[in-house]
């Protein structure tokens, strides 16, 4: 029989049409297997299972089309060759074919969803991502009981088991989760973090099975280069974080050998309670970066407390815990919480980095801790060469660049957190998070232009960041641009996690006195007052020119030893620290360049000249 025959009777006996019925009734239903296999927790074989039955009776399916015929008498062997292409219609054939086409372009090609709002800010090469690059999306919960913290904590210590390697580039945390529950495509996403490879994936957690499932994504054609399914107890979701971690750094091919590897990504317990609760604090924590909750901050305090005491032996879980509480007498950051006494504070997050650093087996892990140690000392300089030491064996980690910038601005040192500021810049992703912190940067390097420029940028790209948009305003108005500062109060105020409390209170007292408002300054004043907030009150007494009332509210925190929770305050050029002594020994200790107490450009007009 010839080529042109034999197809002409695979169409006459209705193969082609069998066939291509056949391959939508089966996408259908494996499209409805993976859907009940999910929705009514059955085993993870089973919707391999249901593509292994419809792979195994296609050509059996096949064979029936060729040697019978479907009558209404029934089955029957289908009669010998008759003339060919013209004996009848072919469109249903084809129909069938494109209609199985359409369904595999459909499976196959990736969403084309824009991105979120305001989420990518051209900072990245124009050439592309580096091809060592990943983020980490919140895996999905499907867990009978609201285990929300679970699912994220663990995509948590995944993202920092993999920032932990030296030459993979990883989206950073609050970046992440900006896109959880999201829709968007991965393509998009991964264009707005500025990554070439994307990690997702699905928790469920019944009872004491656990099964998580995990899908290394290559963002430029949706390809898996990598999945796996868990099937376990919940007694081994530490491995199972470490293999996933370990597997990806593999797929991704990075320079560390396996056994280097598996003790970069070791999670440092073996302890599951422990392990739940660090997970927990982990979760707690980013909830808190994005609220700016006493409560949540609070709550992931107590949560790595909770697991350095149910494994006495975990380093993590004890630094965890210190920079917890040394962060809650920090006025400077955003995690300050006055309700808590300074002293005890101090104390208990020395203990902890003590703890940590005695307890890590990590040479890497122990330089970040020395230098959260010697920062809370007052040891600026010592914290700074530890921070040093780290980032030439973790030069990806944005936070802890900034962190070292930072400490350089204490000091008075604009040269080297310039240096550290442009290798940020170079390795920053295109995320309202990277951007904010090189305002942030910038600003207090006195290269107020450069923040600027970064600060419009976030206006014309239509960002809801809340942070970028409370750094951007204040950026704004220190470059005189108060109607470009104005338009981005305006959005910021808008945004839903911007509640009444010293988060719109400050920026809408800035706003009021570059405008030469001040009795709405002094109205925003008094309810910040109400609030009692110790650094959003040094804020609004420097608007309002109240050198009093400031030394009145910051007298107290120079009587620690050292004066930790004043050093924060050095960042700011506006700041004064002549009037306190225990300031004053430590600058002179650490031969700091201090701050000069110079004007705020835009701060409210005296009172008599405001009448």
């Amino acid at each position: 029989m010839s080529a042109e025959g034999f197809v002409s009777e695979l169409i006459r006996r209705n193969v082609v049409r069998v066939a291509g019925v056949y391959g939508v009734v089966g996408w259908l239903l494996a499209q409805l297997s993976a859907f009940f296999e999910n929705a009514f927790s059955l085993p993870s074989w089973f919707d391999g299972l249901i593509a292994g039955l419809l792979i195994l009776a296609f050509p059996i399916a096949l064979l029936l089309a060729w040697a019978a015929d479907l009558s209404p008498q029934g089955l029957r062997r289908a009669p010998l060759a008759e003339p060919l292409w013209t004996r009848r219609a072919l469109w249903p054939e084809f129909t069938i074919l494109a209609a199985l086409a359409v369904l595999i372009g459909v499976t196959a090609a990736p969403r084309t969803a824009s991105p979120p709002s305001g989420e990518a800010i051209a900072l990245s090469d124009p050439r592309g991502p580096t091809e060592k690059s990943i983020a980490v999306l919140p895996f999905s919960d499907f867990s009978e009981a609201d285990d929300g913290w679970f699912a994220d904590g663990l995509t948590e210590e995944i993202l920092n088991s993999l920032a932990r390697t030296p030459d993979l580039l990883v989206a950073s945390r609050t970046s992440s989760f900006a896109y959880k529950d999201s829709a968007e495509n991965l393509p998009a996403i991964a264009s707005s973090l500025g990554v070439a490879h994307v990690l997702e994936g699905s928790v469920r957690r019944a009872g004491d099975r656990l099964r998580i499932t995990a899908q290394l994504i290559r963002a430029s054609d949706g390809f898996h280069l990598w999945s796996e399914t868990y099937d376990r107890p919940v007694a081994d979701v530490i491995d199972i974080q470490e293999d996933i971690a370990i597997e990806i750094a593999s797929a991704l091919e990075t320079a560390m050998n396996p056994e280097a590897l598996g003790a970069m990504v070791s999670s440092g317990t073996r302890s599951v309670a422990a392990y739940e609760a660090f997970l927990e604090g982990q979760a707690l924590y980013a909830r808190a970066m994005v609220t700016l909750s006493d409560e949540d901050w609070s709550r992931a305090r107590e949560a790595f407390v909770r697991s350095a005491r149910l494994d006495p032996q975990f380093a993590a879980a004890h630094f965890e815990a210190g920079l917890s509480w040394a962060n809650t007498v920090n006025p400077a950051a955003s995690s300050g919480d006055d309700r808590v006494d300074a002293l005890t504070a101090l104390d208990e997050a020395s203990r902890y980095f003590e703890a940590a650093i005695t307890l890590s087996d990590d040479p890497v892990r122990t330089l970040r801790y020395r230098a959260e140690r010697a920062s809370l000392l007052g040891a600026l300089r010592e914290a700074a060469g530890e921070l040093e030491a780290y980032l030439e064996r973790i030069p990806n980690d944005i936070q802890a660049r900034f962190d070292l910038v930072e400490l350089y601005q204490y000091l008075g040192a604009p040269a080297e957190a310039q240096v550290h500021l442009e290798q940020m810049e170079a390795r920053a992703q295109p995320t309202g998070e990277h951007l904010n912190l090189l305002i942030q940067g910038y600003q207090w390097s006195s290269e107020t232009p450069r923040a600027a420029e970064l600060a419009r940028r976030a206006l014309t790209d239509g960002s809801r960041n809340a942070g970028l948009l409370y750094q951007a305003h204040r950026s704004l108005l220190w470059a005189g641009d108060i109607e470009g500062a104005g338009q981005v109060f305006e959005r910021y105020i808008r945004l839903p996690d911007v509640q009444d409390d010293w988060t719109r209170f400050i920026p809408e007292m800035r706003q009021a006195c570059a405008e030469g408002d001040r009795a709405r300054a002094e109205r925003a004043a008094a309810e910040l007052a109400a609030i009692g907030e110790t650094s959003g009150l040094w804020h609004a007494y420097s608007l309002l020119r109240r050198d009093d009332e400031i030394f009145a509210l910051l007298q107290d925190l120079d009587r620690t030893a050292p004066p930790f929770p004043l050093i924060g305050f050095l960042i700011y050029p506006h700041f004064d620290p002549e009037p306190y002594p225990g300031l004053q020994a430590l600058i002179e200790r650490e031969r700091i360049d201090p701050p000069r107490g110079e004007p705020i450009p835009f701060a409210c007009p005296p009172a008599e000249i405001a009448q």
